[in-house]
């Protein structure tokens, strides 16, 4: 029997071969190499490396130092230490876009410092219509401080304080943003910790907390996803290890702050203020619940770490 081979009839094959080759081709190529996380210190690109940070500090309770005035020579030298010790998370215009993010599979990406409103976590200001959650100077200052627990984010107080001072008048200088008004969050008076309270905070961490951090604190089913790059994290388990990996601080006033501050304005995690206090004429009796539902909160987060601690 003869067989007719036509162009048509041959395409399957062809088709078939050049795929081999394509694939053999990109095969044949090294694939980026990307290392696991393990800390600053395997970042050759730093020339000036954090230190661990401890998440038994207090992010509210930190010193901070008077602010040394801005003048040409403290900017130089802030802009000289970011080239060493951030651009390489944090990229040479502070957009997040280091050389590290592509060579480590960090535990989150760097921050933008460009669009602080968006993706700067730690802060003591709130979103407002007029303004924004901007950080403040003394806001980042404590950060280089303490770093960020369970993050890339290492700490840098073994620089001295004018040092850190002049990082944080460079990072400002990155974007107009940190120029807007950002309205301070007030923490109202710390209130007994009683049964009543207590009742108030575990309704409020039942009603608003469960799906994104899990009956426990151990972690939820909501998953976050970065604005920047689209990764997905999982439910934040601020509980592990009782609490000492909590980004913002695990005291009392760290976590009032952050329940009514929240995080960036694209993040999940958002002020409980009109949660917590929803009425814009607050009576007395109104104000007096509302701090029961802040600090019973507090009180209840307490507790879920409290439980996860490891024995010393």
């Amino acid at each position: 029997m003869r067989v007719t081979l036509t162009l048509r009839s041959l395409y399957p094959f062809i088709l078939a071969v050049l795929a081999i080759l394509i694939f053999a081709l990109v095969g044949c190529g090294e694939a980026p190499s990307v290392q696991s996380w393990s800390g600053p210190e395997k970042i050759e690109e730093l020339k000036i490396k954090g230190v661990l940070p401890d998440g038994t500090l207090s992010w509210s309770g930190l010193d901070v130092p008077a602010r040394p005035a801005d003048n040409d020579k403290l900017l130089a030298r802030g802009k000289e230490l970011f080239a060493q010790a951030c651009m390489a998370c944090h990229g040479a215009q502070g957009q997040g876009d280091g050389p590290a993010r592509a060579k480590h599979s960090m535990p989150t990406n760097p921050a933008n410092l460009t669009k602080p409103i968006e993706t700067i976590k730690i802060r003591s200001t709130f979103d407002s219509p007029g303004g924004g959650g901007v950080p403040l100077d003394t806001d980042l200052f404590r950060t280089l401080t303490r770093g960020v627990p369970n993050t890339a984010m290492w700490s840098y107080r073994e620089l001295p304080a004018e040092d850190r001072w002049a990082l944080v008048a460079h990072v400002q200088t990155l974007s107009k943003q940190y120029e807007l008004p950002s309205p301070k969050v007030l923490i109202p008076a710390v209130l007994p910790r009683d049964e009543a309270v207590l009742k108030f905070g575990a309704e409020a961490y039942q009603a608003n907390c469960v799906t994104c951090h899990g009956r426990d604190g151990l972690g939820g089913s909501a998953a976050t996803t970065d604005p920047e790059t689209g990764k997905v994290y999982p439910g934040s388990g601020f509980a592990r290890d009782g609490g000492t990996k909590t980004l913002g601080g695990s005291a009392d006033a760290d976590l009032a702050r952050t329940l009514l501050a929240g995080f960036h304005r694209k993040s999940i995690m958002r002020s409980f203020r009109p949660i917590f206090y929803d009425k814009k004429e607050m009576r007395p009796e109104d104000s007096e619940i509302a701090d029961r539902k802040l600090w019973g909160t507090v009180y209840f987060i307490q507790d879920l770490m409290k439980a996860q601690a490891k024995p010393r």
